[in-house]
């Protein structure tokens, strides 16, 4: 009944609807919806609440909220099955287990709290305890592609995560019935900061102003030639404050480079509104047709010069392209090109995370 209130109230955002009429439209008692009303505050939903008037739903939580994401969707699939978690060990372990028990293609797994959150090479993910944090989901995806294309749906993933960010960063305040929720800004006495500068760090980390702010995990099951599952784990830092001392130089967060607060609902729905789409052209013509070139054209690591750890080796180059596979390829002081399996190997610029 909470839930089917907070739709009520959703339908009718920004208007007041009387408790009266709440309690007609549901068959159940005022003080029931009063009761459901104190557990929606409790939540996080701003609720106002007028005399003669009765309520009206003004702003909800920032911490995730199935309803929300689901409300803020316009996916046909994509996150239609959502499951949160109040805490978790690794969403990508969860998401895989789920697919064992049959779980669907776009089926995503979140959570409030992530133990064990692990980035590429087997570094440890950073994510504080405060549900608002950070978003921390997976999403199941079932491909009817060979093992060897699961490079392509990482470097998928990574786009989608880039401009799933960029929407939200670059549409203004709104209001609950937009698409992008609106945002407050945080209570400081400096001059609010400039448009930060995004891109992709090859292959998959989202850098803000030259630090990163997300990153994602693949991780698949195989039969033989063709994946089974792929877990995709993504990770964005939201309202993160302060980071270790180890990681003050290369990471940051969506509120420290904006200055602004931001809803996981929204930035979790924005991330999925853009990879559906991105995933189905990618499954129906391929990776070459027009999403790698939207890639190349957003990755901030093509012309730099670089330090790839493969094997525990370094190599010394400059990136120059992504091929078909995509693989980063690049040109050794030699003269000669070398092509860079994104599971293989760590990249780092010279003059910078980037």
């Amino acid at each position: 009944m909470k839930h089917t209130i907070l739709a009520l109230l959703q339908q009718h955002s920004g208007t007041f609807l009387s408790g009266a009429d709440i309690s007609r439209r549901l068959g159940v008692s005022r003080a029931s919806v009063w009761k459901d009303i104190t557990a929606l505050r409790q939540e996080g939903f701003t609720i106002e609440a007028a005399t003669n008037r009765g309520y009206r739903l003004t702003d909800g939580p920032t911490f995730l909220h199935t309803t929300e994401v689901l409300r803020l969707l316009t996916t046909k699939h994509m996150g239609r099955a959502f499951t949160l978690d109040d805490k978790v060990d690794s969403t990508n372990r969860r998401a895989l287990s789920a697919a064992e028990a049959g779980a669907p293609d776009g089926a995503v797994f979140a959570t409030l709290e992530q133990t064990e959150g692990r980035g590429r090479m087997g570094r440890p993910w950073y994510s504080p305890t405060h549900a608002d944090a950070s978003l921390m989901m997976s999403v199941l995806l079932r491909p009817r592609t060979p093992v060897v294309n699961a490079a392509q749906i990482t470097l998928v993933a990574g786009l989608a995560v880039y401009q799933g960010i960029e929407d939200l960063l670059t549409d203004p305040p709104d209001s609950m019935s937009s698409p992008i929720p609106s945002y407050s800004p945080i209570p400081s006495s400096s001059p609010e900061p400039a448009t930060p500068k995004t891109g992709i760090k090859w292959p998959n980390d989202i850098i803000i102003n030259g630090k990163k702010t997300a990153g994602i995990l693949t991780e698949l099951v195989a039969e033989i030639e063709h994946i089974k599952a792929i877990a995709v784990g993504i990770g964005i830092n939201a309202q993160i404050m302060r980071f270790p001392p180890e990681l003050n130089d290369s990471a940051t967060s969506l509120s420290l480079e904006t200055g602004r607060t931001y809803s996981l609902n929204g930035l979790a729905a924005s991330v999925l509104n853009r990879f559906e789409p991105l995933y189905d052209r990618f499954l129906e013509n391929g990776f070459l047709s027009d999403i790698l070139p939207i890639y190349q054209k957003n990755c901030v690591t093509l012309g730099q010069d670089i330090k790839a750890v493969y094997n525990n080796k370094e190599i010394y180059g400059r990136a120059v392209t992504i091929n078909a596979r995509g693989e980063l390829i690049i040109r050794l002081a030699t003269g000669s090109d070398t092509a860079l399996n994104s599971s293989e190997v760590s990249v780092r610029g010279l003059m910078g995370y980037t």
